[in-house]
Order: C-alpha cells, then structure tokens, then sequence
C-alpha cells in the first residue's frame, strides 16, 4: 500500500458549512473560538471513520489511524491553523459558538456534507463566522472579509492579503473561494466541455441508500453530491454498493474492501497494521505508526520515544512521532519546540502560528495562520 500523508488532504474543507447552510439549532453543543480548529479535526475524523469515500487517501488515514482519536492525533500535527481563533481574537470575525457547533456537527453527520467539505474549499460557516473588513482590506483568512469578499494572497500564498470581491457563477476561476457565495454555497469546478474551471453552485443531496445513484456530477451551474449512507460505497458504476468481498477483482487503491483488505494488483488483499516484533513489508504488513514503528530489518521495531532531539519521520506520520508540544523538524528530522516567527521552515505544522509563508525566497514561519 503506497505511503499518503495527511497534508496531501485539503482537511481545512471540513469547515465548508457554507455547503450546508446551516445555523445553530439549540440542540448541539456550541463549540468555543479556541476549540474551533480541534472540533473541526474531530468531525473530519468522525466523517472517515464513518463513511467509505471511494478515495486512496480518506482510506489511507482511516486504516493507519485505526479510530476517530488516533486520527485526531495524526491530523493536529500535520495541518497548521485556520487562522480561525487570531481573527475573532482581533475582533475581524463575529463568532456565534452555537452555529459553529451545529456547522461541524453536521458535516460529521452526512457522508455527503462530509465529502462535499474535504473535495471542496471553506467557505464560512454561514451564521457562525462573519466577516467585518471592507474590501480593500489586508487580511489573512477570507472568513475576515465582509459580504460576498474573499481574501486575495496571490498563488504564492503571501500573506496578509487583501478582502476583494468575488467573481459570478459561470466565470472562469482558479479556486474555490473566488467564487460568489450571495446565493449560497459555490466551487470551483472543472467543465469538461469548456476545458476549464468554473464557479458553479454546491448542492448537496440526502445520503444514499443500498443500490441508489451516487456520486457528484458537474454540470454547466452546479456541482451535485450524492454520498452512500455508512456501510455502502459509491462503485464504478455510480451505485451504492457493499464493500468488496476478500480476493473479489478490483481495479484501483480507491475502490474499497471488506474491512482489513485493500485494493491491489487487482483484488481485496489483506492488509494488516503490525504491533512491535511483528513482521512487516511496507506493502501488505505495514508497521503501526501510532505505536511509532516502523519496518526495519522486515520487523517493526520502535524509532522513538517522542521527546526533544529525538528522531521523527517527517511528512507522512509527524503526528505521531513527537510528544505533546513538540514537532517533527525537517531540517533535522527530529523532534523540536515548534518555530518562531522569522524562522526557516518546511512546513505549516513546524510553526508555532501554524503558517510557514513560502512567499519569498527562503520559507519563513508567519506570524499568525494564512488560509486565503
């Protein structure tokens, strides 16, 4: 099985309640501005664990991460922050807990919401983070910039950037937050015909059921999403089906088998997470990286023990690898205090602001998160 990293996922699209149009509704927990970022990892993890997206890297995180807080635990360390928390700090976002806690709760609840969230961008939790800089603005999150604004850092990601208006559904575009949300949720999609990408509408319909249509169709205004219901996937032919049974064909590492197989050379082989002393391949017997193993020698074995000047692996499970407070660091590969702002940097998760400005010619740690 090929070794993903986290990062490779866009997991910010979790806080797409922009796709849901959803508000507070007195029933769920409202979830704190500090606390926003880890509610929103959970829901993302409760969303992987729970529903089985045809996609090698969802499958990836949820075989390795084994449950909901093992994954939590791997998704802290490799993403950095939203930016969320600075800017209702520095008073540029209007933050209503209640709506932010009914937003993630249901995005956890639907395998449709949940996909449409991860494949797509962030749009604001509608009622739950408002906007209150003018266009013309500096700004480093969109969620910053009032009415239908979005923040513009270039493709560099330079940051801060300026709140500038969106573009209509139907014009050309470059990524999800260019496009207008004033008659709700949008993204940029690409349109086959026209060969190019596209704002269109986001449109989410009801979880499917056992045999029923599914999938996402993009059209010349929209792009729909159909999930299957837990326990169901979306197969080749645009069906729900059940998981694949052990050694039954299959044509890619994104199709999904019966639990404890995956998809290779062609059929459901058995895959298995390997304990200390166990033997390994790095293909279908793979080390447990939540117990910090890895295959040396065709046996796992422990790398480290997570403390300060100790060895990590980097990218693919940096949030296992080091202790509470500390970081993978690149240059060194070993666990350290997270970065300073100024400081050289490889990655978001080095950062103690979670942002590591890649803008110029070194890359630099920023000095608050940078979404864009």
């Amino acid at each position: 099985m090929k070794m993903r990293t986290m990062a490779t996922l866009t997991l910010t699209g979790i806080l797409s309640c922009g796709a849901l149009g959803c508000g507070g509704d007195g029933g769920t927990p409202s979830v704190s501005a500090s606390n926003f970022d880890e509610a929103a990892v959970r829901e993302l993890c409760t969303f992987i664990h729970t529903c089985s997206i045809p996609d090698g890297d969802l499958l990836f995180v949820r075989v390795v991460s084994r449950t909901v807080e093992g994954c939590v635990e791997l998704a802290q360390a490799e993403i950095g922050s939203t930016g969320i928390a600075e800017a209702v700090a520095d008073g540029s976002v209007l933050y209503d807990g209640a709506a932010a806690g009914a937003c993630l709760s249901a995005i956890g609840d639907s395998c449709t919401a949940g996909a449409a969230g991860i494949f797509g961008d962030r749009p604001s939790c509608e009622g739950a983070l408002t906007g209150t800089l003018p266009e013309g603005d500096p700004c480093y999150i969109s969620e910053q910039c009032a009415g239908d604004a979005y923040c513009d850092n270039g493709f560099g990601g330079s940051c801060p950037g300026t709140c500038t208006p969106r573009i209509g559904l139907g014009a050309a575009c470059f990524r999800d937050a260019e496009c207008s949300r004033a008659a709700g949720a949008s993204e940029c999609a690409w349109n086959e015909a026209l060969g190019e990408d596209r704002c269109v509408s986001t449109v989410l319909h009801a979880d499917a059921a056992m045999g029923e249509p599914c999938g996402t169709v993009v059209t010349e205004t929209s792009r729909e999403y159909t999930m299957c219901s837990p326990g169901s996937w979306c197969g080749t032919d645009d069906l729900c089906q059940a998981p694949l049974a052990a050694g039954a064909s299959c044509g890619s590492i994104d199709e999904i088998c019966v639990e404890g197989h995956i998809c290779a050379d062609g059929s459901c082989m058995a895959f298995s997470l390997g304990s200390e002393g166990d033997a390994c391949d790095d293909r279908f017997a793979v080390c447990d990286p939540g117990q910090r193993l890895d295959c040396i020698d065709g046996s796992c074995a422990v790398i480290t023990d997570g403390m300060a000047g100790s060895p990590c692996r980097g990218g693919d499970f940096a949030g296992f690898d080091c202790n509470a407070g500390l970081v993978c660091l690149r240059a060194s590969d070993t666990c350290g205090e997270p970065l300073a702002t100024g400081a050289v940097c490889d990655s978001d998760r080095e950062c103690a602001s979670g942002y590591c400005d890649r803008s110029g010619v070194d890359s630099v740690c920023g000095a608050r998160g940078c979404g864009g």
